[in-house]
């Protein structure tokens, strides 16, 4: 179970610990111990065994007396030196590690080391350095005298985190919550994941782990009676052992019994604002990709809710839907994990949906799949059914032939009459879009509406004109026409969010559709460098003020020379706060000082080129200063 030293001086003395399997044989029983340090004078009886053909094959008894230490090469708190008497014994070679006996039964440290004797008889004292039991006590005695605790897992208290109703089977990946008794100490409360070196949710949090089937857990958040944890992403069917692990990696560790839980390949289940006995509950919903909480007025006390609108896009978020493409590793974080597709991933199962009965058609689920932000968590992107009636409908999601529990509900109310976020008619519409971008969440990929009535889309290194007409169709969706000056023709749904951003879907004549978040911005003043472009072009040691944008260009010496991939933008998107940094739509860092980014990424004529950032928000300003950036060709 341990060995600490290896013999001589060691500071941490020099014995193993052994556990035997089985019952002692009749007559035998084990030996007591004595933690505190032994005191001079103490009679003291020593059974070895030394180990070479030199000094035999004879166990060995040895009485001697604790005196003081006679020189300074030893600690008294660490050593006692024994001295044995002539014609009582002595040890030798081999004899190390023995167990020294204080009284009968009772052991109170282990041999380190002394006199070599040799064949001959001694003449006078022999000595030895004993390391007293208190030395390597604290290192052994969660084996030997573990510490009183109730520390246990509560029969049935290993769940899904997602609350009522209650989901006791859990899925690999899926982040589960146990209940339990004495996991920390009392007024732990711990909520916030460190991170491991490689960047993961770390398995072990205020020294406290959690094991599942052998394997350490990433861990959310501690209290004394419950943990947050992930799933390993390799759990089997059909069920786990589970262990709590409290002071775990120190002297005082302690195993909770172990409990049992079902384990299924699909656990599918929803996160809820709020956690009712009976389970119907207000399902976490955001309008579009946020923020805008969805919900009926005064659900929670001091934050703002609105009900969804029949045809607008929502986000719920659930856990337990099954492996993602490309597959993720419990505590990896998807943002990190899978920088090129800044954190998405699909699962590999459909999901279907129902809202208050209602079948979702499967054009209408924009996506299912990985939150880039959080391990473990899920989000779904939803379009609620345009005959959706009001009320709080329940809402059902299915996969694999494993549907979510009932009980979670959206609340949906139809629209006033009155528009209250899109623009009422095209003259609206013109007096909120003219002389502004439209950016996308694909970074080269913007519209400018340069004058009431025309626009100018860019699509990486092209750029196409024409006219657009809107209509306003609901409180928060509406209508927008392109018609390509080269007679292509494009209609987009659009859903307000806000008045300057939402999500979008749309269908042109060519056949091509897809959807989209968007968010307006002013378009920045020309840079004057003659190739055409309306954004400056981002370098090392640019500045990007608040609200304000620099393009992000393929080097001169590449085959893609003069092209965007992207552009650095600094402002609001989707109603966050200011100061945001972002490329195009995608988001990058808000609330945090600095950030930095090294990836590849292949073009579609096939360039494989890598990218290094870093930037640094200016003290005391919304503004951001870029210190690294280099886009190089690979050969």
């Amino acid at each position: 179970l341990s060995t600490l030293g290896g013999g001589g001086r060691n500071p941490d003395g020099d014995m193993t610990l052994l556990q035997r399997e089985g019952d002692l044989p009749d007559g035998v029983m084990f030996q007591g111990w004595d933690a505190d340090p032994q005191p001079v004078g103490t009679q003291i009886t020593g059974i070895h065994h030394p180990g070479s053909d030199d000094w035999g094959f004879f166990k060995r008894i040895s009485f001697g007396q604790i005196i003081p230490n006679p020189g300074s090469e030893t600690s008294d708190d660490v050593y006692a030196i024994v001295s044995y008497p002539v014609g009582q014994g002595y040890t030798e070679p081999g004899s190390s590690g023995s167990a020294i006996f204080s009284s009968p039964g009772t052991v109170g440290g282990a041999l380190s080391g002394g006199d070599i004797v040799g064949y001959a008889c001694p003449t006078g004292p022999v000595r030895d350095v004993v390391t007293h039991f208190s030395v390597f006590y604290p290192h052994i005695r969660r084996f030997i005298d573990p510490l009183p605790t109730s520390l246990k897992i509560f029969s049935g208290g290993i769940v899904l985190a997602t609350g009522t109703p209650v989901v006791n089977r859990i899925a690999p990946n899926a982040i589960i919550t146990v209940f339990g008794e004495d996991f920390a100490p009392a007024g732990t409360q711990v909520v916030s994941p460190q991170l491991d070196d490689g960047g993961k949710i770390a398995t072990k949090l205020a020294n406290t782990c959690l094991e599942i089937d052998g394997d350490r857990a990433p861990l959310f958040a501690v209290f004394p009676t419950q943990i947050n944890a992930q799933a390993p992403h390799l759990l089997q069917p059909t069920q786990a052992t589970v262990e709590v692990i409290r002071g775990c990696g120190t002297q005082d560790e302690q195993r909770s019994p172990a409990e049992t839980v079902a384990v299924a390949p699909l656990a599918p289940a929803f996160f809820n604002f709020v956690s009712n006995p009976g389970g119907h509950n207000p399902i976490a919903a955001l309008h579009g990709g946020g923020p805008g909480w969805v919900g009926e007025s005064g659900l929670i006390p001091g934050v703002t809710f609105t009900p969804a609108q029949p045809n607008e896009f929502v986000s719920f978020f659930g856990t337990g839907f099954g492996p993602t493409d490309p597959a993720l590793e419990s505590g990896q974080i998807p943002s990190q994990a899978l920088p090129n597709s800044r954190g998405v991933a699909d699962l590999t199962n459909e999901v279907t949906f129902t809202i208050g009965g209602i079948a979702v058609p499967p054009k209408d689920v924009f996506y299912a799949g990985a939150a880039p932000c959080c391990a473990g968590l899920l989000q779904f992107v939803v379009r609620v059914p345009p005959n959706a009636p009001d009320g709080n409908l329940g809402v059902v999601a299915t996969v694999g032939g494993v549907s979510t529990p009932d009980g979670p509900f959206i609340t949906v109310m139809q629209p006033l009459g009155i528009p209250m976020l899109a623009p009422a008619d095209e003259a609206a519409f013109n007096d909120l879009v003219v002389g502004k971008r439209v950016a996308t969440n694909y970074p080269t990929v913007y519209v400018d509406f340069v004058s009431p009535g025309r626009f100018r889309a860019t699509e990486g290194a092209d750029t196409y004109t024409g006219s657009y007409t809107y209509r306003n169709t609901g409180s928060n969706t509406g209508t927008l026409t392109f018609n390509y000056d080269d007679g292509d023709r494009c209609t987009t749904h659009l859903t307000f969010a806000s008045a300057m951003a939402g999500t979008a879907t749309f269908t042109c004549n060519d056949g091509s559709s897809g959807a989209y978040n968007w968010r307006l911005v002013e378009i920045p003043p020309d840079d004057g460098d003659g190739d055409g472009d309306t954004n400056g072009v981002c370098a090392t040691g640019s500045t990007i003020e608040s609200g304000s944008e620099c393009a992000l260009q393929y080097p001169q010496e590449s085959p893609d020379a003069g092209r965007q991939f992207g552009r650095f933008a600094v402002g609001v998107q989707l109603g966050s706060e200011k100061g945001c940094l972002y490329i195009g739509a995608g988001f990058l860092a808000c609330g945090s000082s600095s950030i930095s980014r090294d990836l590849t990424f292949t073009t579609g004529s096939g360039n494989e080129y890598s990218f290094g950032f870093a930037a640094s928000k200016i003290e005391d300003s919304s503004s951001w200063r870029i210190s690294k950036l280099s886009i190089t060709l690979q050969e």
